[in-house]
């Protein structure tokens, strides 16, 4: 190991979860291989870094569309696969704010407006009786990329080590 990371001899790329360590050398593994497990790993880290849930919230991956504001409420029309719901809650400073995508991004809050095509992560209470909408509690804005793995699907991600054996291989 040199100062400045692994030595060229011996980098490595890891991507996974609690399973054992799958180690694979370059040469076996093709470019796309290569691409599906450095996806992988982002989904996985993403979903390791969202915030934890409070006790009785659920999430979703959405977009939102729109916010509208009313004397008593807030309401988001959001987006999930194609299907709408309205989500509620009292102010805007209700929720957790979280953002969790590449490079600098700002976004703002207001009546009237929503999010286009940016992903995001909603967290939520389920509602309590008939004609009530779910309380949005939280937003996190993630990567394009995103999933929403379970927390079972999380224990058996997978560490995967790419070696790279290619770099003294003679042609």
């Amino acid at each position: 190991m040199s100062a400045n990371g692994p030595s060229p001899k011996h980098e490595i790329t890891i991507a996974g979860g609690n399973l054992p360590l799958l180690i694979l050398k370059r040469s076996t593994v093709s470019d796309a291989e290569v691409a599906a497990f450095e996806e992988d790993r982002k989904i996985n880290n993403l979903n390791r870094i969202l915030p934890r849930l409070k006790p009785g919230e659920k999430q979703v991956v959405a977009l939102i569309e729109r916010m509208r504001c009313f004397d008593d409420r807030i309401e988001y029309n959001i987006n999930t696969n194609g299907q709408k719901f309205t989500f509620a809650n009292k102010e805007f400073s209700d929720l957790r704010l979280s953002v969790i995508t590449d490079g600098e991004r700002t976004f703002q809050f207001e009546c009237g407006t929503g999010f286009g095509k940016q992903l995001t992560v909603l967290a939520f209470l389920p509602p309590k009786g008939v004609n009530v909408k779910p309380k949005l509690t939280g937003v996190t804005f993630v990567h394009d990329i995103f999933k929403l793995k379970s927390p079972e699907e999380m224990a058996k991600a997978r560490y995967v080590v790419i070696e790279d054996d290619t770099k003294n291989r003679k042609p």
